[in-house]
């Protein structure tokens, strides 16, 4: 999926963190990379990966990318099912972090979202991103841009009830720079998607097996 993006060529005036990662950031959803699977209910599910790429900071790379943040949910592979906040592993808590973060498509760094069969509407995919040393925001003042046609959507990161930042899963609570994106994706063929839909049926499949 290809869109229209907001025009950054620097950051937004007091934008901060956000702001800076706003201007080297892309998202993109292939839906030829998309499938329907069944899962062990019998319900059929259509998963697609979600995938942003970095450009560099000031000439560096992210110092660290993560699904979501310890208080958000995760989807593995396709086929999965969210992995919560109190699910330890890889997948659940802020976890599958990549540090650093290096620029480049070869470096893109993909997410699991899915929508059951009754759902056209979109589904939102989140990302934990650290850069720099600026703080992410003003307090409760969100960034909203628009990335090849998809919303996407950055915050402070959350904190838990004692203050610590439920960022990344190797987040000790005291890194207040790891920046909470949340982007709303089109199901392919359904609203807001401008392409054909080349998504695959692999529902005939049984949960837990890997297509050929």
């Amino acid at each position: 999926m290809r869109g229209a993006s907001t025009g950054l060529h620097s950051p937004p005036f007091n934008s901060r963190g956000c702001g800076v990662q706003a201007t080297c950031l892309d998202t993109s959803l292939d839906s030829s990379e998309c499938e329907w699977r069944r899962v062990s209910s019998g319900d059929r599910f259509l998963y697609c990966p979600r995938s942003r790429s970095a450009g560099s900071v000031q000439g560096s790379s992210m110092q660290a990318v993560c699904t979501s943040d310890r208080f958000g949910t995760a989807i593995e592979k396709a086929g999965g099912a969210g992995a919560g906040r109190h699910q330890q592993g890889e997948w659940g808590r802020g976890g599958g972090a990549t540090t650093p973060w290096a620029s480049g498509l070869e470096q893109r760094y993909c997410a699991w979202v899915r929508w059951a069969e009754s759902d056209s509407g979109p589904a939102t995919a989140s990302f934990s991103v650290r850069s720099g040393d600026k703080s992410c925001s003003p307090l409760d003042v969100a960034l909203m841009i628009t990335v090849n046609g998809m919303r996407a959507t950055c915050t402070a990161p959350r904190f838990n009830a004692t203050g610590a930042v439920a960022g990344c899963a190797s987040n000790d609570g005291s890194t207040y720079n790891e920046c909470l994106w949340s982007v709303a994706v089109p199901r392919p063929g359904g609203e807001d998607w401008p392409a054909d839909d080349c998504s695959v049926d692999r529902s005939y499949l049984r949960p837990g097996d890997q297509a050929a």
